[in-house]
């Protein structure tokens, strides 16, 4: 019986002696990914000055990423990240797809930090959406720390199919991974309404005429997110700019 209990207590020890080593390795990563803010931004402005336009959007991209992460890292790095650092990062990625010739990535990443004055600038300087002709391609919701919340539509002859993936980023969302949830529906061609159903979960898609800043998909879940099939904290809600055709 002493000797059961002694290996029970042994086991104890070292499945925490585990979880001290985890965290400690996490603050370590997180830290690291932390201090390399500067290296991302200076990698993109290098490769932005040499006319490498995708190299840069995707250096920017980690310095976005790792941005608005180590925003809630404050305890960890022992130091905030500033709302300005956070608007400089995004407008930076959404240069870099202006140079690529996609526009609308572009307005998605300014419309971001909506109150900083060079997304007001760059915003501006975009041209207006042109309409298309076609509900077909890719539409977007921030879901931070540099992912998306994606609806894609597709042609299926006489309908559209619909396949929605979304994300939560938690606090750690780059260290451990977002949690996850999706859904597949089809709907007319002609319609501007699609709904998704899962028990009592209702997700409607509403789709708004176009207009200059875009064109954009309403959605309105009226259940939480395990309710609707989803991972813990995702949720499809929300306004959904179109990014690609």
């Amino acid at each position: 019986m002493l000797r059961k209990k002694i290996l029970c207590l042994s086991i104890l020890l070292f499945s925490l002696g585990l979880t001290s080593l985890s965290h400690a390795n996490s603050e370590q990563e997180i830290i690291t990914g932390c201090q390399k803010l500067s290296q991302y931004a200076q990698r993109g402005a290098k490769f932005y000055q040499q006319k490498h336009y995708q190299k840069a959007r995707d250096a920017f991209l980690d310095q976005a990423a790792w941005t608005h992460f180590c925003l809630y890292q404050t305890d960890i790095i022992g130091k905030k990240i500033s709302d300005e650092q956070l608007a400089t990062a995004y407008n930076n990625v959404g240069l870099s797809y202006v140079k690529l010739g996609q526009p609308r990535w572009a307005r998605a990443w300014f419309e971001l930090t909506p109150d900083s004055a060079k997304s007001q600038f760059n915003l501006k300087k975009l041209p207006s959406v042109q309409a298309s002709k076609s509900k077909q391609g890719t539409y977007v919701r921030y879901a931070g720390q540099g992912q998306w919340n994606t609806v894609e539509i597709t042609n299926k002859g006489n309908l559209y199919q619909l396949d929605f993936n979304g994300l939560r980023m938690g606090i750690n969302g780059l260290i451990y991974g977002p949690n996850l949830g999706e859904f597949s529906i089809t709907m007319h061609k002609n319609a501007s309404l699609a709904e998704y159903r899962h028990e009592n979960c209702i997700i409607q898609l509403k789709f708004l005429p176009a207009n200059a800043q875009g064109e954009r998909i309403d959605v309105i879940q009226n259940k939480a997110d395990a309710e609707c099939g989803f991972g813990f904290g995702v949720y499809a809600d929300g306004s959904y700019l179109k990014v690609e055709n």
